[in-house]
């Protein structure tokens, strides 16, 4: 049975001969039941209280696994972001070595063409040459055949003289 500060207010207890004084049974009754209601408050206040806690808790419960959720997006985020820019990485080093190679050959065939014309350009030097001195060669024996001419009909006119 629960006791309120009402029950205690109006508690009587049986005269008797002898017993306790009414009066000072009736005042501490009056105190007891003044403290017992002030606790009851109190205890109600703290029951509101806790009431409020727990749904403070359950919030905060709530913020921590939304949090977590966040974290974990945030990490998978970055581990997706991290994957992409290291394959991102591979493409550009492996279009890069691509190029670079494809410059290479390139060059390279571009220098076997230079090779080739360096060497087409020296036989045209060689045979410019050969011509240009066979040319010279002739002119020579063509002056020194006039000059052989010239000679004998200098010749001539002096026995003829």
């Amino acid at each position: 049975m629960k006791v309120t500060p009402l029950d205690l207010k109006k508690q009587i207890f049986k005269k008797v001969m002898r017993g306790y004084d009414p009066i000072e049974v009736r005042t501490f009754l009056d105190i007891v039941s003044d403290e017992f209601e002030t606790l009851l408050k109190d205890n109600l206040s703290l029951r509101e209280k806790v009431g409020t806690l727990d749904i403070q808790i359950e919030d905060y419960r709530k913020m921590e696994q939304a949090l977590n959720d966040a974290m974990l997006s945030a990490q998978k985020s970055l581990s997706e972001s991290r994957e992409n820019a290291q394959k991102e990485a591979e493409l550009t080093i492996r279009d890069a070595t691509i190029e670079s190679e494809k410059l290479i050959q390139e060059a390279r065939n571009k220098r076997e063409r230079l090779g080739n014309d360096v060497h087409e350009l020296d036989r045209i030097k060689g045979e410019s040459i050969a011509n240009l001195r066979g040319f010279l060669n002739s002119q020579l024996d063509l002056l020194s055949s006039f000059e052989a001419s010239g000679r004998n009909a200098d010749t001539l006119e002096g026995s003829s003289l």
